[in-house]
């Protein structure tokens, strides 16, 4: 086909050698290609007219066709390989009319999905409402020493949390960029390399997150957003004074929320729908003219030594400021020396798992961090058992104020965790730390969580994550093995705020529900029937969160917490009927609680299970019955094979046939 008539018809495009996880259905040039143009979509290059091709192969270099090159990198192009190419040079490099300047921020989702940048509210009330947390460090590539540097010189002013491969100090990884920075005030936004023109998805993911971002890397970046509307590292002389200004708008909300009062782009600049309408004549005018580098040779390959994938990369731009001079004492905070006296909750719930329970209660008294106090619920066991084997032990600490114990009815695994504290005056408390009733907490745990919460800012909460010790059972030896990572949800150490948003989601289905929803975004799961700890981490991220890991390795503690493998969660290993699996997946009414009590008839005496309408004998399967009523004081039962009886209480948990 000519090419003067391809626009005609329909130009026939196709992809190759682009990043592994490149959609080539979904992104800005194949919208516009196909919505605008009438293009088709070509799996196989062969079949098309044109191919669009970047650095990751060298496929494209058996295309005979009209070949476009485009980069996402600080990278330009071979003239002598392409006809025409997309980078993010401002000059063409000496080919203007072979060249566009498309920046890669244009291929973010977000973009694409919405037409716009910004994803977030950003007027002030819900700037201030969301914005919990201080500032944020999200990156992979740990060889750009610029941002290393600042991220050091801030940390000595406030912690900062970084939650990518470098640097992390988080013990997670952010799923969802854009929701993890969503409720930080500021983003470290530095590009790997600092170039004219360079300008990536680092300012603008900041952006749309309605994160304030701290910019280093193009100097040129002015060209293309609002200066306005971020902090451009330029501006300031090193690092400290940049660090310096942070901490003002840090302390001065008027000149923080100025930023967010200013347009994204300005009179001049190129917008979303510009870079839109161009992207179109472009190409327009590319498949119209066909291939021309035979005809028209661009500048020669010139490396001046910088090459990257095979390509010369773009000039460094160097202003001269010590962006890598080390600074006086760069390294991130350091430990608190001393302790700090945090008040600390340790919450037990254990259901059916009697002996578990009590060893894990004897194990906490012993503790060594002074201001510790445990509350534990006990459940799914009729008062009876608790009398006789737990009691005993632990009356003691109860006279002495060191513990708390309660004995409730089985409900799902929110409300069992909570119960431990629920209806309790718990305004004195700092941290609450989830301790599983079947694992192995060293006698300093709670030292160390002190010690290391001094660390962190305010209302922080903590986990660990990281390799550690498991103990498993090879006929009936036990054994210790390494397992990797940790899991997050024997060491979780909550603030009083998670606590406080935990009881009111409880009481309020519709807030869990949504986030529930958000929970899944950010941890894959989103049910509360038997993963309560994706929903505690989830708004763990949310208020800030350290990962207590490397301080332990730093000085040189192991044994911090071992999992037991060996030992089934009844909650999680199959005990529990299917019937209740599904009628607790949410908190709802009480006629979803197991309870389990005491019955006392004129021929027998039996332990009963009381759950969804129906009780039934637990020590005989066929009897059953329908629960008539029931409150504290009496229980009415219609059973199948006979009729009513009303049981009386007699003490708690223990009920006599009424005669």
């Amino acid at each position: 086909m000519n090419p003067a008539s391809l626009l005609e018809g329909k130009p026939k495009i196709a992809f190759a050698d682009f990043w592994p996880n490149f959609d080539l259905r979904r992104n800005i040039l194949s919208f516009i290609l196909q919505t605008r143009l009438n293009a088709v979509l070509e799996d196989d290059p062969s079949h098309a007219d044109v191919l669009i091709y970047s650095v990751f192969g060298d496929s494209h270099r058996s295309f005979r066709g009209t070949k476009v090159f485009y980069t996402g990198e600080s990278l330009m192009p071979l003239w002598n390989e392409c006809d025409y190419a997309l980078t993010f040079m401002h000059d063409g490099s000496g080919a203007p009319e072979r060249h566009f300047r498309l920046p890669h921020w244009m291929f973010c989702n977000y973009i694409l999905n919405s037409g716009r940048i910004e994803q977030f509210p950003n007027d002030s009330k819900s700037l201030v409402l969301r914005h919990r947390k201080f500032c944020n460090f999200v990156y992979s590539n740990g060889k750009a020493s610029e941002r290393i540097l600042f991220l050091k010189t801030l940390s000595r002013y406030r912690h900062v949390d970084c939650a990518g491969k470098c640097m992390n100090n988080m013990g997670i990884s952010a799923s969802d960029k854009l929701e993890f920075c969503s409720g930080y005030k500021f983003t470290i936004a530095f590009e790997n390399y600092p170039s004219r023109g360079y300008v990536t998805e680092k300012l603008t993911d900041a952006l749309a997150a309605g994160s304030l971002p701290i910019y280093w890397g193009a100097p040129d970046v002015i060209q293309d957003f609002n200066p306005r509307r971020f902090v451009h590292a330029r501006d300031f002389r090193n690092f400290d004074e940049l660090s310096d200004y942070i901490r003002y708008l840090d302390q001065n909300e008027e000149a923080y929320l100025s930023y967010f009062r200013e347009p994204i782009f300005t009179k001049g600049q190129m917008n979303i729908g510009n870079y839109k309408a161009e992207i179109e004549a472009f190409f327009r005018h590319l498949i119209s003219t066909g291939s021309i580098r035979a005809t028209t040779p661009g500048p020669p390959f010139i490396s001046e030594g910088f090459i990257l994938h095979n390509y010369p990369m773009m000039p460094r731009y160097d202003d001269g400021k010590p962006w890598l001079n080390e600074v006086k004492d760069p390294g991130l905070p350091s430990d608190a020396s001393g302790e700090k006296p945090f008040r600390i909750a340790a919450c037990i719930s254990s259901y059916k798992r009697v002996e578990d329970f009590l060893r894990q209660i004897l194990c906490m008294m012993h503790q060594s961090y002074p201001h510790l106090h445990v509350f534990a619920a006990l459940k799914g066991v009729p008062p009876s058992v608790a009398e006789e084997l737990v009691f005993p032990y632990v009356q003691p600490f109860i006279d002495a104020k060191k513990l708390t114990l309660r004995l409730f009815p089985n409900k799902d695994q929110l409300s069992n965790f909570l119960d431990t504290v629920k209806d309790i005056d718990i305004s004195g408390y700092d941290l609450f730390a989830k301790i599983d009733d079947d694992d192995f907490y060293c006698p300093d745990y709670m030292r160390h969580i002190s010690d290391f919460h001094a660390t962190l800012p305010e209302g922080y909460s903590s986990w660990y994550r990281a390799g550690g010790h498991a103990l498993k059972r090879s006929d009936g030896i036990p054994i210790l093995c390494r397992t990797n990572p940790l899991c997050t949800g024997a060491a979780q150490v909550m603030s009083a705020r998670i606590i406080q948003e935990l009881l009111i989601l409880e009481k309020n289905p519709g807030l869990l529900t949504t986030m529930l929803e958000k929970c899944r975004r950010q941890t894959g799961f989103g049910s509360i029937g038997f993963a309560e700890d994706q929903l505690f981490k989830s708004l763990m991220i949310d208020y800030g969160c350290g990962n207590i890991a490397p301080f332990l390795e730093r000085r040189g503690i192991r044994q911090h917490l071992i999992i037991q493998h060996s030992n089934s969660s009844v909650m999680r290993g199959g005990m529990l009927s299917q019937e209740f699996r599904q009628c607790n997946r949410i908190p709802n009414d009480e006629i979803n609680h197991e309870l389990i009590v005491d019955l006392i008839h004129d021929k027998w005496t039996s332990s009963a299970r009381l759950f969804q309408g129906r009780a039934k004998r637990l020590d005989n399967s066929q009897e059953e019955a329908d629960i008539v009523s029931s409150s504290p004081l009496e229980i009415s039962l219609k059973w199948d094979h006979w009729g009513t009886e009303t049981f009386t209480q007699e003490t708690p948990g223990r009920y006599r046939l009424q005669q």
